[in-house]
């Protein structure tokens, strides 16, 4: 009896663990649609959902170069954003003029899946 109740104790344990390690660990067929990341995700009962986020929430442009921000507003100036594991780039803007600069950042460094939701 009492091993069952430890059972979802552990489970929300290693739904923390995930966020605190990012989400690619934890989160399987992501895609980016414009401004927004899907993937499907573990929550805390082991159980895989469906969840997005919007990556301006997430990510900064800073002369062209994709970075982890909160509320930085990353893809009103980058375009083109593909998302492989958790390698996410994008074409973004340099600066004042119109080159472009293909750059890539490490999501798992400002996305966290906490117990089955994307999370910054």
């Amino acid at each position: 009896m009492r091993f069952t109740a430890v059972l979802p104790v552990l489970a929300a344990l290693a739904a923390s663990a995930h966020a605190a390690s990012g989400w690619a660990s934890s989160c399987t067929g992501q895609k980016i649609s414009g401004s927004i990341l899907t993937a499907n995700c573990i929550n805390s009962s082991g159980l895989t959902t469906a969840t997005s986020i919007n990556l301006n929430t997430c990510l900064v442009n800073v002369f062209g170069q994709l970075g982890c921000g909160s509320e930085g507003q990353a893809l009103k100036t980058c375009n083109d954003c593909t998302v492989s594991s958790a390698t996410i780039t994008c074409s973004c803007l340099k600066g004042g003029n119109s080159d472009r600069l293909r750059s890539s950042v490490d999501s798992n460094n400002c996305i966290g899946n906490r117990n089955g939701a994307l999370t910054c």
